[in-house]
């Protein structure tokens, strides 16, 4: 269970630790507010500059580590989205999809489907730096 005072817009000193997720980002917002804390430290975005932030792509989308210090949390808001710990799930970097065991050979009859969503409006470029597909004699 989160503590109530977790991703409420203040920054706390008492849950601006690991256990309680950096106090949800709550002190690396711009003009934070800071009137129950004395330290008022982002450690959230200190974790994700040593690439140790539990939640950078743990495969959720999530609206505080989505931000450039967190790499974007990792992607989990671009591929394959969670939704289950965002409230604005956007895909806010690019990314690289790759094949199962590229640049090496994949299993026979893989079927694999990569969701990548954008915003109402917003355009999805794609680009393939390598397409091969496999013999067939009908095809030409």
């Amino acid at each position: 269970m989160t503590h109530a005072f977790v991703g409420d817009g203040v920054c706390n000193d008492k849950t601006n630790n690991a256990e309680c997720d950096y106090d949800g980002g709550d002190c690396c917002v711009i003009n934070a507010n800071t009137s129950f804390c004395s330290e008022c430290v982002c450690h959230f975005i200190e974790t994700c500059k040593a690439e140790v932030h539990p939640l950078v792509g743990n495969g959720f989308c999530n609206d505080n580590s989505n931000i450039v210090e967190c790499d974007y949390d990792g992607g989990d808001c671009c591929v394959n989205v969670n939704t289950d710990s965002c409230s604005d799930c956007n895909c806010l970097a690019s990314g690289v999809i790759t094949s199962p065991g590229f640049p090496g050979n994949y299993d026979n009859n893989l079927d694999l489907t990569w969701l990548i969503q954008g915003q109402m409006g917003q355009s999805i470029e794609t680009n393939f730096l390598s397409f091969d597909v496999e013999y067939d004699s009908s095809c030409w």
